[in-house]
């Protein structure tokens, strides 16, 4: 029986130019930020936001390096500091 265990929907499916190595959801929100590396080697933060079940780019940034990981653990609720590594 399948229905007691944990399970996966998709909501919405994107195709991204990157490749992505962690994502979190942005506390208090409908958004998320993932962090990963594009093909050239640099780094990528993107943020999105779910709006009314359709996926739309907040913001997105590149730089020098690339991003294993993302927390936003080192904050509180209110101010929503994003910390990479």
């Amino acid at each position: 029986d399948t229905t007691d265990k944990p399970q996966l929907v998709e909501h919405i499916h994107k195709s991204l130019t990157l490749t992505v190595n962690d994502v979190k959801w942005v506390p208090c929100s409908a958004r998320f930020a993932l962090v990963g590396c594009q093909a050239r080697g640099t780094g990528a933060l993107q943020v999105y936001a779910l709006n009314h079940g359709k996926l739309e780019p907040m913001m997105e940034t590149e730089k020098q390096h690339g991003f294993k990981c993302g927390t936003f653990g080192a904050s509180s609720l209110e101010e929503r500091h994003f910390a990479t590594g």
